[in-house]
């Protein structure tokens, strides 16, 4: 169930200096005007971030009761919520090229 983003309450992102997934977050979230509360974890301590996502990584968004990990995912997420400004083009060939490419990127 999508929740609509009034009713989302804070966005919280844990993150670690210098990552660069956390950078993508914040650069979308900053594209799209999303107020995110960043909470900055100790890249040699991710305690934090383990207890709350089962997983070491960064970023790892909290809002109401959804917790995400992976950055394509949380971006997924905010597209999903905040659908303007658009991550992608508007044209579905150019936003398919766009797709393709970060998914490589990801991956590499």
């Amino acid at each position: 169930m999508v929740v609509p983003p009034q009713e989302l309450g804070l966005i919280r992102c844990l993150r670690s200096t210098g990552s660069t997934n956390g950078e993508r977050v914040g650069l979308a979230a900053g594209h799209k005007g999303v107020p995110i509360e960043w909470i900055d974890v100790d890249p040699n301590d991710r305690a934090p971030v383990e207890e709350l996502s089962g997983q070491s990584l960064v970023p790892v968004l909290v809002a109401g009761d959804e917790v995400l990990a992976d950055s394509p995912r949380i971006l997924d997420w905010l597209e999903e919520r905040f659908p303007e400004p658009s991550l992608l083009p508007p044209d579905p060939a150019r936003a398919a090229e766009v797709t393709i490419f970060a998914d490589w990127f990801n991956r590499v």
